[in-house]
C-alpha cells in the first residue's frame, strides 16, 4: 500500500539554521507584525478555507504547525504578466534542476546542500545561498526536497525559495498563485547559528545578518518569534498546485512530474 510522508512543519524554521538550541523565552511576547500595503494574513490549515485579516486574527486562528500564509492579492485574479513571470521561474527551475543534475540527489550533496537527518530528513539547506542575498534565483534554490520512498530511493519533491531575514515579505511574482508563508512561534525561540560550519565567511555579510535579527538573552544565536517566509515549488504534480503550501506528500506523486523525465 503506498504510504504517506509526514513533514514536521512546525520544525521547518530550526530546521533552517541547523538548530543547536531552540529554547522557550516565556517572557517574551509575540511579534506585532505591521501590515505593509495590502498584505493581508491566514492560519494555514489543509483542507480548510482561508479566513484573510489582519496578523492578529491570523495568530488567534493557528493550526497545530503555526503556519501562517501571507498575501496581497487575495480575491485579486492572476494577470497575463504574473502568468508568465510564474510560467518563467518555474520552467527556469526544471531546467536548473536537470542542469545540475539534481534528480540524483548524490549531486545536491555535492553542491553544497544538507542532508541532516538528525533534524529533518527531507529539506536540504544549502546555507551559501540562504544568505547570499539573492532571492527566486531559480539556479539557486535555498532548499531542495528529497523524500524517501518505501524502497529507500530519495526522489526530488521540489525546492523551497526562503528569505534571509523574518520580517521581510517575499516577492509574489504570481499574484495570487505565489502565496509565501512563515511559521509562528507563540514564544520566542533563541537559535543557535554556526557560520564557520556552513562555510559562510563573509563577515560583511554575518555583520548585517547579527545587525538586523534581535539577539536579546540569547547567548549563543539570536531570538526568533517567527521564521522567514518561505515558497514551496514542487515539481511533482502536486494536487494543491505547483506552489501549495501544504507539506503532505503520498508516495505515489513522487512518481509524477520532474521525476518522470527520462534521462
Amino acid at each position: 500500500m503506498i504510504k504517506s510522508i509526514l513533514i514536521r512543519t512546525s520544525l521547518c524554521f530550526c530546521i533552517f539554521f541547523q538548530l543547536a538550541s531552540c529554547d522557550n523565552q516565556e517572557d517574551k511576547k509575540p511579534n506585532q507584525i505591521e501590515l505593509v500595503g495590502e498584505n493581508l494574513y491566514s492560519a494555514f490549515s489543509p483542507g480548510k478555507p482561508r479566513d484573510w485579516g489582519s496578523i492578529e486574527l491570523a495568530q488567534q486562528t493557528l493550526g497545530m504547525h503555526g503556519i501562517i500564509e501571507v498575501s496581497k492579492y487575495v480575491n485579486k485574479p492572476q494577470t497575463a504578466e504574473q502568468k508568465k513571470k510564474t510560467d518563467e521561474l518555474y520552467n527556469n527551475l526544471i531546467k536548473a534542476i536537470k542542469k545540475n543534475g539534481w534528480l540524483n540527489r548524490d549531486n545536491a550533496l555535492k553542491d553544497g546542500y544538507l542532508y541532516e537527518p538528525n533534524i529533518d530528513k527531507t529539506h536540504y539547506h544549502n546555507y551559501h545561498y540562504v544568505f547570499d542575498g539573492e532571492d527566486l534565483d531559480p539556479n539557486k534554490p535555498e532548499v531542495l526536497m528529497y523524500y524517501q520512498t518505501s524502497d529507500g530511493e530519495y526522489l526530488l519533491a521540489g525546492a523551497m525559495f526562503l528569505m534571509m531575514y523574518p520580517f521581510e515579505h517575499g516577492e509574489q511574482i504570481g499574484g495570487n498563485e505565489t502565496v509565501w508563508h512563515f511559521h509562528h512561534y507563540e514564544m520566542g525561540h533563541c537559535v543557535s547559528f554556526d557560520f564557520e560550519k556552513w562555510g559562510i565567511k563573509d563577515q560583511t555579510t554575518i555583520q548585517q545578518f547579527e545587525k538586523n535579527v534581535e539577539k536579546g538573552d540569547c547567548k549563543d544565536g539570536f531570538i526568533f518569534e517567527r521564521s522567514p517566509e518561505m515558497l514551496h515549488v514542487w515539481t511533482i504534480d502536486h494536487p494543491e498546485g505547483r506552489f501549495a503550501t501544504a507539506m503532505e506528500v503520498e508516495e505515489k506523486w513522487l512518481y509524477t512530474g520532474v521525476n518522470q523525465i527520462v534521462e
